[in-house]
């Protein structure tokens, strides 16, 4: 009687065979494909709803790692336009004559500065590809079905560019935006988290400063126009904790009423004003009170 057929088993390379010469008996690891994540970056999520913390952070540690490993790619990160190499100074043929240039070096640096910067944009561009590469593999699942959304997905997937790529992500994290969601809902949700949007208890101003322009990107990105630099700088006074700062509020409103305008003019001159400015915190200790400068 004919044995009895035994089909073969799919073997991984995880698989390990016993003694027993059964085929049946072949021992397999369970495969189970696994997404891989650089660890020192963050794991970019879609969550359904707009995430502008998550986006700066990401954007902070992304330019670090990819500035470290591949230069002025990771320009694009905190910039959103790509790395522009210098222009060298324009010559002519006058300027390398026997006369002007007679040994012919000013002729083979210029030669050698054309050939050092042309090879810079050739590596910046070679390697897009791979932050690109970078990019994606962080981003979930439900991040990437988000990012296949956009009607130009295939067009920047093709070319491997990691700038619109991470310009979607941007609009993606800053705005919660989709190819199926309401436009004038996604701008009043911005507007109303950034009329909101105080200065934390223990936060520090250089810390909110940063949240500030990550919410003001928000804003852009909902297509709402800032106001000027000096409105946008009274703003940010007016966020910063009023506990600490209500001081200065006073300082700059004293002064106006005695006709001299002390607002700052700028957000950065704003920011200046509130990390310079001596604030004093009372702190009770056995029932006493201790005042400190900070």
């Amino acid at each position: 009687m004919p044995s009895k057929f035994v089909p073969k088993p799919k073997v991984y390379k995880s698989a390990r065979k016993t003694n027993n010469s059964d085929v049946s008996a072949v021992v397999l690891k369970e495969y189970k494909p696994v997404k891989k994540y650089i660890e020192e970056l963050d794991i970019l999520d879609y969550k359904g709803r707009r995430n502008p913390k998550a986006y700066d952070e990401a954007a902070q540690k992304l330019e670090t790692y990819i500035t470290t490993s591949y230069g002025w790619n990771g320009h694009i990160f905190n910039h959103l336009v790509d790395y522009e190499f210098a222009e060298l100074d324009e010559v002519d043929d006058d300027d390398f004559t026997p006369e002007n240039d007679p040994n012919g070096f000013a002729k083979a640096s210029h030669l050698e500065d054309l050939k050092d910067r042309k090879k810079k944009i050739n590596k910046y561009n070679d390697n897009k590809p791979k932050v690109y590469a970078i990019i994606w593999s962080q981003c979930t699942n439900a991040m990437q079905h988000k990012i296949r959304e956009d009607e130009n997905f295939e067009t920047f997937d093709a070319a491997k560019d990691p700038l619109q790529l991470w310009g979607r992500i941007q609009e993606i994290l800053l705005t919660g935006a989709g190819q199926f969601q309401n436009q004038i809902k996604i701008r009043l949700e911005a507007k109303r988290d950034f009329d909101r949007m105080r200065q934390y208890k223990t936060e520090s101003v250089g810390d909110f400063y940063q949240r500030y322009l990550v919410e003001q990107q928000a804003l852009t990105a909902s297509e709402i126009e800032l106001p000027d630099e000096e409105e946008q700088a009274m703003d940010f006074i007016n966020k910063l904790d009023v506990i600490r700062f209500a001081p200065l509020l006073a300082d700059l409103d004293n002064a106006t009423q005695a006709g001299r305008d002390e607002y700052p003019k700028t957000v950065n001159e704003a920011m200046s004003r509130a990390i310079n400015y001596k604030v004093v915190v009372n702190r009770y200790n056995s029932g006493e009170i201790n005042s400190a400068v900070v």
